[in-house]
């Protein structure tokens, strides 16, 4: 049997000599049946009081945890922020230093090409000067032998006129 608050204040006693008097007996069931469940309301009491102090450690441990987990996660966010703000200044220098290579590379092409140029420009003129210098020894040349040839032909003529005259 169940008791409840309004058992308790309704439960009526038989009275047995007088007015105020009840019977022992109904009296000290009544009591032994409201300690009994009385009893039971604080062990159930004392039970759920443990359970809740289990369930706020759970809490508590949950709450931990879950702090802990934060802290972690915020640590590897922030351990990732910094990897990838050391990777991209890295990524940047390396580049940079590619780009310088590249440049002194560009530049040095360009040099050799220009120094190239010039040098080859350089030979052309010499060529050019060289043929300038060639015509005109070749023309002195043969202008000379133009010159030998009109000379013998003068010759071969008072020559001829010598041996016709003798």
């Amino acid at each position: 049997m169940s008791l409840n608050p309004e058992d308790i204040y309704n439960k009526e006693f038989n009275k047995t000599f007088g007015l105020w008097s009840y019977d022992d007996q109904e009296v000290i069931e009544f009591l032994d049946l409201v300690a009994t469940y009385y009893e039971e309301v604080l062990e159930e009491n004392t039970r759920l009081e443990k359970r809740v102090k289990e369930l706020e450690k759970e809490v508590d441990r949950c709450k931990q945890e879950q702090i802990a987990l934060q802290e972690s996660v915020q640590e590897t966010i922030n351990t990732a922020k910094k990897t990838a703000s050391s990777k991209k200044e890295e990524a940047e220098r390396k580049a940079e230093l590619i780009i310088e290579e590249a440049e002194i590379k560009a530049d040095k092409i360009i040099k050799d090409a220009q120094d190239k140029a010039q040098e080859e420009y350089q030979q052309y003129k010499e060529l050019i000067q060289s043929k300038k210098l060639f015509k005109i020894k070749f023309k002195t040349l043969l202008n000379s032998y133009l010159e030998l040839l009109d000379d013998e032909e003068v010759e071969l003529e008072i020559i001829k006129d010598k041996m016709k005259g003798e």
